[in-house]
């Protein structure tokens, strides 16, 4: 399997990890080394405006779309970074605009599931795509 594959099969495997885990209704809180996680990869993905708000003009800027997902022309770069984003809005509000706190309070769930700092670092930049 090339290295693409297994990026695309990471990033599809915890996007199904946090759906299951985001249907736990109960009350997740952020640990201040997993915010600073969040944050420090926020920001890295924020670089071109540096404004505090992720869009998908940052996005395109960031991000390497694996290119297994665009091949087959089902989806374009820009279909793919605008679904990734609205995965990090669904508790906020859908508009292309991802704020820290949205992603944060998206990351809960992920967070208290994986109390390691450093897989949890790992997670956090693989559903990012980021190396």
């Amino acid at each position: 399997m090339n290295d693409r594959k297994v990026t695309l099969n990471l990033l599809l495997c915890l996007v199904l990890l946090q759906t299951v885990i985001s249907e736990d209704n109960g009350e997740d809180t952020v640990s201040q080394a997993h915010r600073n996680i969040l944050e420090m990869v926020f920001k890295e993905v924020d670089k071109l405006t540096d404004d505090g708000i992720i869009t998908i003009d940052d996005a395109i800027n960031a991000l390497n779309v694996p290119s297994s997902i665009t091949a087959d022309g089902s989806m374009t770069d820009v279909e793919y970074l605008t679904n990734l984003l609205h995965q990090f809005e669904k508790e906020g509000i859908i508009d292309g605009q991802l704020t820290l706190e949205e992603y944060i309070n998206s990351q809960a769930s992920l967070s208290a599931n994986i109390p390691e700092n450093g897989l949890f670092y790992r997670l956090v930049r693989q559903k990012w795509g980021l190396n």
